[in-house]
């Protein structure tokens, strides 16, 4: 049996069961929390760590979930959960990092913090963050989704191609696990 279809079979035991599933090299536990309807997690396995991260932080900004995972397909070309492959590792050609391809003088300017450009890549917790906390103050100040991911593509409040994508959801996969 392929990894994909262990990765998978694992998952969905997981999201109905609460088991623990142990790989070699990746560790998955995902428990159901009945109070809030929540589901906490501990993985190695990047794509997991996306998938759940951007759920946390989209909805602790108040986010749309598609708009926030569209901003990541289009940005790194995460393809959900089970994207075995992704690599949230990656750096634009405009020096954008991580995941979510976050500019390092932003990241600072939006957690008033220090972090350096390796934690920004590497950590796919904080880059996810700061990226909904950016897109929230963005809506804040702007009022309009479209503007809002035309800045998010940009640096200036426009309305261009990239919004509209993420305006229409242009992603190909279910968020749902």
């Amino acid at each position: 049996m392929s990894n994909k279809i262990k990765l998978l079979l694992a998952l969905v035991l997981i999201s109905v069961l609460g088991i623990v599933y142990y790989q070699k090299t990746s560790f998955i536990f995902i428990k159901q929390n009945d109070d809030f309807g929540r589901i906490s997690y501990d993985s190695d396995v990047p794509c997991v760590q996306m998938y759940f991260a951007i759920k946390k932080y989209a909805q602790e900004y108040n986010v749309p979930e598609d708009y926030a995972f569209t901003v990541a397909y289009l940005e790194t070309g995460y393809r959900g959960p089970l994207h075995l492959d992704y690599n949230h590792e990656q750096t634009s050609f405009a020096g954008a990092h991580g995941p979510m391809q976050v500019m390092l003088k932003t990241a600072r300017w939006v957690n008033k913090d220090n972090v350096s450009k390796e934690t920004l890549i590497s950590n796919i917790d904080y880059n996810v963050r700061t990226s909904m906390k950016l897109i929230r103050q963005l809506k804040n100040q702007y009022k309009d989704w479209s503007v809002v991911f035309g800045y998010y593509n940009t640096g200036h409040p426009i309305v261009n191609g990239y919004a509209i994508k993420v305006i229409n959801k242009n992603y190909t996969w279910k968020t749902d696990i």
